[in-house]
């Protein structure tokens, strides 16, 4: 697939499968960071097409790396948050940061699948 992906984790080992898993799909550029500092660094690099961002990071979480990288980048970049933490899932936050897709982090990440088909469908 033709699409660059960011993905923006603290976790360097979802980092690795997530990376892994979209590689296995067929997308061929595939980017990571380790933080929302790093994630928006990388995204004013890299320019990517979408910003998959975990939402409970320390220092900068989700919603506010999601919120800086909408305000650069606009209706260019989707973005989707993921976590682990259903609770940590605030409709209000997310409407405020941009968002365009939530999902949940899962083992088998079908939920992030369907979230990036979802971005993608919704160009």
């Amino acid at each position: 697939m033709d699409k660059k992906i960011l993905v923006i984790d603290d976790n360097q080992g979802d980092l690795d499968l997530i990376e892994q898993m979209l590689v296995e799909l067929g997308f061929k550029d595939v980017i990571s960071a380790i933080s929302g500092e790093d994630g928006i660094r990388k995204c004013q690099e890299e320019r990517p097409d979408i910003v998959i961002i975990d939402i409970l990071m320390p220092g900068m979480d989700g919603f506010e790396t999601c919120k800086q990288i909408k305000d650069i980048f606009g209706a260019k970049v989707k973005a989707i948050i993921m976590t682990g933490v259903i609770d940590a899932v605030d409709a209000g936050k997310a409407k405020e940061a941009g968002v365009d897709d939530c999902c949940v982090k899962t083992s088998d990440f079908s939920s992030l699948m369907m979230s990036i088909k979802n971005v993608c469908q919704n160009e």
